[in-house]
């Protein structure tokens, strides 16, 4: 008993493992913090280029072929949910009073 209890006084945690651990959670972070910046860019981007394709814009060069994929999404889910609270009737209101929303992708072909 006595020599276990010696060997869990001399086990340490070593400084070097706490600092490798602080040191990949900062770089964690910092390319975490770059990848935000990357997605919100990439977005802007595909945003910008699916607005000017809408307009009739094409490619400067015959590289790439763009068109855009819009898709209309209803959840149905809530409307079985709400018709057994609220009846048919109601739900019916609620999806004509109410835009689905629309889901638009750029295709680069």
């Amino acid at each position: 008993m006595k020599h276990s209890a010696a060997l869990k006084q001399e086990a340490m945690v070593s400084t070097q493992e706490v600092q490798n651990l602080l040191a990949l959670r900062e770089a964690y972070k910092a390319l975490k913090e770059k990848m935000d910046l990357m997605e919100r860019s990439v977005h802007e981007i595909e945003d910008k280029i699916i607005g000017e394709v809408e307009l009739g814009l094409k490619p400067d060069s015959n590289l790439f072929q763009l068109n855009v994929s819009q898709t209309v999404r209803r959840y149905p889910k809530w409307k079985e949910h709400f018709v057994a609270f609220a009846g048919s009737v109601q739900a019916e209101n609620i999806l004509e009073s109410t835009p689905p929303p629309i889901s638009k992708k750029l295709l680069i072909g």
